[in-house]
């Protein structure tokens, strides 16, 4: 029928067949590495895709030639409904439209086929999507990959899009076509074509079922479509931040190379000023060693002297006790014996001249302990400064080398063994710094008993200068005494002499009257004279009346001499 129609026979090419292929191919490319399956996958999907439209293009030809001649048939004058005669038998009109259906069903075929072609690509790449990427060279190319196979089935897309609106419009027209059929079989009555037609839109149907299957898969792979993108998006982002990350290590990388350099150089001039420090330690041993030897010897030497100042000043200290008992034993020989008043005064009066001769020495000789004792606390300052500027330097040196020994334990963990050294160091150290403060503590020592020692001296010198003060004392107290007894002894022999004058005078009256020479009675006349003593003493010194009361001054007068003997 179709070669008496004019009709070409379509030759339909083996599709099952290269979808059997396709199968086996990505059986084998499964077998490779993703980025080689993609690669293989993707030559295979566009031959079979150039394949699709070759037959497709085909099909397309030969039903715009069947139609075209249909329809050249139908506008001649034979097919006019009025003229209109059965020159097709039905046998003809269902070979046509079983053309039609056949081409149909191979579209549809194509189309189902590449729509699970896309769905075992999609399975495929979602298994093999890579979820941790090692190195970010790699990832930017399946990244590039992934974008050409999201264009790629953009495209793709966009092609089945256009498939199916051509189908579409061939189901529009077939539909057409069967209208006018039904119309041709309403005009010629033959049930046959009825049955046909009812089928062909039976069939029409179920391709506008499967149409619609196609619109869904076609959502669905557009949704796949958009979530492998986010995907991909995410990859990047992920990338991005690997390589940061890597950014940023390198920069840590070297910035801990530049901090280990700087330590380790760190390190070795802290150990050169370790051994500067110890070095120092030394000297400053050696130097406080024999600083203190000489400090003790001059301070032995200093010691032994004022021993022997101490020694003098205890001998002159005896003799000035010597020299006080003497002069008790002269006060009271004075006390005792009026007679040697004058000589007493004066050997007083010597021995008072040789008292201030004494004290001068005396307190020369404090002035000289005195400077001697400024000298020595001088000496103990300096050497208390040096002593105090070298423990201030001591322990600034360990306090700045236990820091600098923390901060590389911090910072170093390979500089553990070299730190243990420096603690042993270190203990050294403490060890001769304790043995050093045990030195200072007995330079400490024998400075206190040399202050204390000084101190004894000062208090024997205040006491010596008491006594000294008290023996002026007593002397300005008998000095006070003999010139009140001077003053008195002359005033009672004024009195005397006035007194004698006037009994000689009387006497001598009486005489010229009586005309005897003989002399009046002594102890008469002594007893007017204790008497007047006691009234002039009473008149002249308030105090000394109880002294003077005590005594029992018993005078003998040696007419016509003014002397008076106790």
């Amino acid at each position: 029928g179709l070669l008496s129609s004019g009709a070409r026979p379509v030759e339909h090419p083996p599709i099952r067949c290269q979808g059997i292929k396709y199968l086996s191919d990505f059986s084998k490319t499964s077998e490779g590495s993703p980025v080689q399956i993609l690669q293989q996958q993707l030559d295979s999907f566009q031959a079979l895709r150039q394949q699709t439209l070759q037959n497709v293009s085909m099909v397309q030809s030969e039903i715009n030639h069947i139609l075209n001649k249909n329809i050249t048939d139908m506008k001649s004058p034979e097919f006019i409904p009025d003229n209109l005669l059965l020159t097709s038998s039905p046998i003809n009109t269902t070979m046509v439209c079983g053309v039609v259906l056949l081409c149909f069903l191979h579209i549809k075929e194509n189309i189902a086929q590449a729509a699970y072609d896309r769905k075992r690509q999609m399975n495929f790449l979602s298994k093999y999507r890579p979820t941790k990427i090692d190195q970010p060279r790699q990832q930017l190319s399946t990244n590039q990959e992934l974008r050409k196979h999201q264009e790629f089935c953009g495209a793709v897309s966009d092609e089945y899009a256009k498939k199916v609106r051509w189908l579409e419009t061939s189901d529009r027209e077939s539909q057409h076509v069967c209208n006018k059929v039904m119309s041709h079989e309403d005009e010629n009555e033959s049930k046959p074509l009825t049955d046909v037609i009812q089928s062909l839109t039976e069939q029409n149907s179920k391709y506008q079922k499967q149409i619609k299957d196609l619109h869904d898969e076609k959502n669905s792979l557009q949704e796949r479509l958009v979530k492998s993108e986010e995907d991909c998006k995410e990859c990047l982002k992920e990338v991005k931040r690997l390589l940061k990350k890597c950014k940023e290590f390198q920069q840590q990388k070297s910035a801990l190379e530049e901090k280990q350099e700087q330590l380790y150089s760190e390190n070795q001039r802290m150990m050169s000023e370790i051994n500067d420090l110890q070095q120092k330690d030394q000297k400053t041993q050696e130097t406080l060693a024999f600083s203190t030897h000489e400090k003790i010897s001059t301070l032995q030497e200093e010691n032994k002297k004022l021993g022997g100042e101490v020694l003098q000043l205890t001998d002159n200290k005896g003799l000035l006790e010597k020299v006080v008992g003497e002069n008790q034993n002269e006060m009271q020989q004075l006390k005792i014996n009026e007679k040697t008043t004058l000589s007493n005064l004066e050997a007083l009066i010597r021995m008072t001249q040789s008292l201030k001769d004494e004290k001068q020495s005396l307190e020369k000789a404090l002035q000289e302990v005195l400077t001697v004792k400024e000298v020595l606390q001088k000496g103990l300052e300096e050497a208390q400064s040096g002593r105090t500027n070298t423990e201030e330097k001591l322990l600034m040196e360990r306090k700045s080398t236990k820091i600098e020994i923390g901060v590389l334990k911090t910072n170093l963990s390979n500089m553990e063994r070299e730190c243990e050294r420096m603690r042993m160091v270190v203990a050294d150290m403490t060890d001769e710094n304790h043995v050093l403060k045990k030195e200072l503590n007995a330079y400490k020592q024998e400075a206190s008993d040399c202050r204390n020692k000084t101190r004894l001296l000062s208090e024997q010198l205040l006491l010596m200068e008491n006594e000294i003060r008290s023996t002026e004392n007593e002397r300005d107290v008998l000095q006070f005494e003999a010139r009140r007894l001077q003053k008195n002894n002359a005033s009672l022999r004024d009195q005397v002499t006035a007194l004698v004058d006037q009994q000689f005078k009387q006497r001598h009256n009486a005489r010229s009257q009586k005309q005897n020479d003989q002399f009046a009675d002594p102890s008469e006349i002594c007893e007017e004279i204790s008497s007047y003593q006691h009234i002039s003493l009473i008149h002249n010194s308030p105090e000394s009346i109880i002294k003077f009361s005590s005594l029992k001054p018993v005078f003998k007068l040696s007419y016509p001499f003014t002397t008076i003997s106790p």
